[in-house]
């Protein structure tokens, strides 16, 4: 939520800055204009405090936040084609339905494991 002031002097919108923005992280842009400057100011700490909040608690719909895996039977399957060899990346991904990031994932999961 953003807070508007309008001040007509550069003391006064110093000592707003100071007051504002003392001990928080608070987003403070000046933007002059016709001698009157707009002080601007909103937390940043917002967007991650509502995306913890929505790990712990859940989200409204119920539903989790993030995108969902994918069957363990396909991953496996995925493992055995990879650990077999003799196929590319982008074969793997298009037998297997899936992206070629899930396949690279895959198998840098199995390069940190040996």
């Amino acid at each position: 939520m953003s807070l508007k002031i309008f001040c007509r002097s550069w003391n006064n919108w110093l000592g707003l800055v100071q007051h504002v923005s003392s001990g928080s992280r608070t987003a403070v842009r000046l933007a002059p204009s016709h001698g009157r400057c707009t002080l601007t100011c909103g937390s940043k700490d917002g967007p991650a405090r509502g995306l913890a909040r929505a790990r712990k608690h859940g989200t409204k719909s119920g539903r989790p936040s993030g995108r969902p895996k994918i069957d363990p039977a396909t991953e496996a399957a995925i493992r055995e084609d990879i650990r077999k060899g003799g196929k590319g990346l982008h074969k793997i991904a298009a037998e297997h339905a899936v992206g070629t990031g899930t396949v690279q994932r895959i198998k840098a999961e199995i390069a940190a494991e040996a």
